[in-house]
């Protein structure tokens, strides 16, 4: 099971290391998936959008800085859901992959950002 990030669907100027980095994770999680089904073993990744945790709100904090615009520390007005991810939100699609429930699901990788990143 890998992390990724929803990010890498609208990379932005000052995290492209940062989505760059995410981006190779998701392609080695596709390819490790493939060596690895012949063995029984499953490798996916979840790929979180905006999280409500206080690094979340440093980094969205900060990249306002950089770019001169207010600090959002919601999303209620501009969340396609109308509020933040939540720990949960993450922790459970974890738990689904990792369950028997998916059982068939190798190399694939789980949105979960509540539509915040658009989609190609």
């Amino acid at each position: 099971m890998h992390v990724s990030s929803a990010a890498v669907l609208t990379p932005v100027g000052p995290f492209l290391h940062y989505v760059a980095a995410k981006a190779a994770l998701e392609s080695y999680s596709r390819w490790l998936s493939l060596e690895l089904a012949p063995y029984g073993v499953r490798v996916n990744a979840v790929s979180p959008g905006r999280v409500a945790t206080p690094g979340g709100e440093a980094t969205r904090e900060r990249w306002a800085r950089l770019n001169g615009a207010p600090s959002q520390t919601n999303a209620d007005d501009t969340a396609p859901l109308g509020r933040d991810g939540q720990p949960d939100d993450i922790a459970n699609a974890v738990l689904f992959l990792v369950s028997g429930r998916a059982g068939w699901l190798t190399g694939s990788n789980l949105i979960v950002d509540g539509s915040e990143f658009p989609r190609g």
